[in-house]
């Protein structure tokens, strides 16, 4: 016989011979749960990674999308690099076109300061006996004039009193009723 403390009651037998059967059920429903728990996480974890996998995309294309706007940007600031370099060689052209024309005006204003005081000096010889009747210019250079004289002495006065750097070259006379008809070429050394 059992001992009374291993005795079971007959609907604790009962329990026991149907608990049987419900642990059977009870670890498949515990499986089934536990299976779906895992589908149903491995369904978040998938929708959670499709969504990364999203953000990473909108990221790149992000990305993308700026790269694009700095090559763009990169490339204005290359043609404006350039226009820069073209305008800074248009200026400096400019520049020695300026500096050739400064050059070349100094030359002018200093070679008209010299024609100037050669007018002066052949129109400084007009007086009573030497009148200088017209002056023409030839070069820079040569000037022709045409002038009267009361005689060959005041010729000589004439050339005497020209400036260092001038010379009287082909000088030729006529003699007429008030003395000489002359010309000549006066010359800048």
């Amino acid at each position: 016989m059992i001992p009374k403390n291993k005795q079971k009651l007959p609907l604790i037998n009962m329990l026991d011979e149907s608990n049987n059967y419900s642990n059977l059920d009870s670890k498949f429903f515990i499986l089934i749960i536990a299976l779906i728990t895992l589908i149903t996480g491995i369904f978040f974890i998938l929708q959670i990674n499709d969504n990364h996998q999203r953000e990473i995309l909108d990221i790149n294309s992000e990305i993308n999308s700026t790269e694009n706007s700095l090559l763009k940007k990169q490339e204005q600031l290359n043609d404006l690099n350039t226009s820069i370099a073209d305008i800074e060689l248009e200026i400096k052209s400019i520049n020695e076109k300026i500096l050739i024309t400064g050059q070349e005006l100094d030359q002018l204003v200093a070679g008209q300061l010299d024609r100037s005081k050669t007018y002066h000096s052949i129109l400084s010889g007009n007086n009573e006996n030497l009148k200088i009747l017209k002056i023409l210019e030839n070069s820079k250079k040569e000037i022709q004039i045409m002038g009267e004289a009361k005689n060959i002495e005041n010729l000589g006065e004439f050339q005497k009193q020209l400036n260092t750097n001038l010379s009287i070259e082909n000088l030729r006379w006529n003699n007429t009723e008030n003395g000489l008809l002359f010309t000549a070429q006066i010359t800048e050394n």
